[in-house]
């Protein structure tokens, strides 16, 4: 079945024509069918990949965190003022 010469296999997979155009149309120039498929089987089997919805939740997490860091900055900014509001009164004896 595959080169003894080379040490590899080949390994053969069906499919329609038209999933194969669709898979070469979005691959980059310059790289092969066989490689992404090598690629991709490698990623799955070493468990690298990460779902679209983990990573959505991951970046949204990090929106969160975000806007936490505003509102932190913000209320920093409150505190500022109103200390400085006090710090006003008392010393003008209200």
């Amino acid at each position: 079945m595959g080169s003894k010469k080379s040490g590899r296999t080949q390994l053969n997979m069906r499919l329609t024509s038209e999933r194969k155009k669709k898979w070469e149309s979005q691959i980059p120039e310059n790289t092969t069918l066989s490689s992404v498929v090598r690629r991709a089987v490698e990623r799955e089997l070493n468990d690298e990949y990460v779902h679209i919805g983990v990573l959505e939740e991951i970046l949204e997490n990090e929106r969160d965190i975000e806007n936490e860091s505003e509102i932190e900055l913000k209320i920093d900014r409150l505190q500022d003022s109103v200390d400085a509001f006090k710090h006003r009164l008392d010393n003008n004896g209200y």
